[in-house]
């Protein structure tokens, strides 16, 4: 039996113990080869990487922007656009920076600095914006909603020390389509397959992204119409 712990050892035991306890029954052995074990040190426990990345964007978007922008709203949209330009610097400090702490600095994520920091980026941005989106469309109740996608939603569906196939299937049916899910997934793809299969997840993270920035412009545009 092949085998893949570095893409999720839940999973990785769960089927291993199947073929065992079948195997047995039978009367049979099976030899099992982890054909892509995890790497020194690593160990079965989520990706903590992420949510710091995501928790940064919220509380970027939540505090100084609403600060700058005197209320949770934008006033008007080139006060939005501002606020959306502002979260860029911001995720890109905190994509390089996540990079090199779990990279040079722990010695945890050694190779693929660049991809591993593009994901921080993503993740940081797609946070960002999707609070600064639903602040824009419903003040300070926007805040709270951001916490139901990110943190209850988000955190159980991401697929870190449970990969989405041992998830309930509530969980395991919106773990790829979430910020969480598809950026661990991402990291889980660059660490140990090389980035095969990548493409999905960023795609999911650019939609994040892009939908928020597009959603905050629209809604701001149409607040302004509707106080002329």
């Amino acid at each position: 039996m092949l085998i893949a712990s570095g893409g999720g050892t839940a999973v990785a035991t769960a089927v291993e113990q199947l073929f065992t306890t079948a195997a047995q029954l039978h009367h049979r052995t099976v030899t099992v080869e982890d054909m892509v074990p995890l790497q020194p040190g690593d160990a079965p426990r989520p990706v903590r990487l992420l949510p710091r990345h995501r928790l940064g964007g919220r509380r970027l978007s939540v505090r100084g922007h609403a600060r700058r922008a005197k209320g949770s709203r934008p006033a008007t949209l080139p006060r939005a656009v501002w606020r959306l330009g502002a979260t860029v610097p911001y995720a890109l400090a905190s994509g390089l920076g996540g990079a090199t702490i779990a990279g040079p600095g722990l010695h945890a994520l050694n190779h693929h600095f660049l991809q591993i920091a593009g994901i921080g980026v993503l993740v940081t941005l797609s946070a960002a914006t999707v609070t600064i989106a639903l602040q824009t469309l419903f003040g300070v109740i926007g805040i709270g909603l951001t916490v139901v996608i990110f943190v209850i939603l988000g955190n159980p569906s991401a697929g870190g020390a449970y990969q989405a196939p041992l998830l309930p299937p509530f969980w395991r049916a919106i773990s790829g389509y979430l910020p969480n899910g598809a950026g661990t997934d991402a990291i889980r793809r660059i660490v140990y397959f090389d980035g095969h299969g990548l493409i999905p997840p960023v795609v999911v993270l650019l939609v994040w992204v892009i939908g928020g920035a597009v959603l905050t412009l629209a809604a701001s545009a149409i607040t302004k119409r509707a106080r002329q």
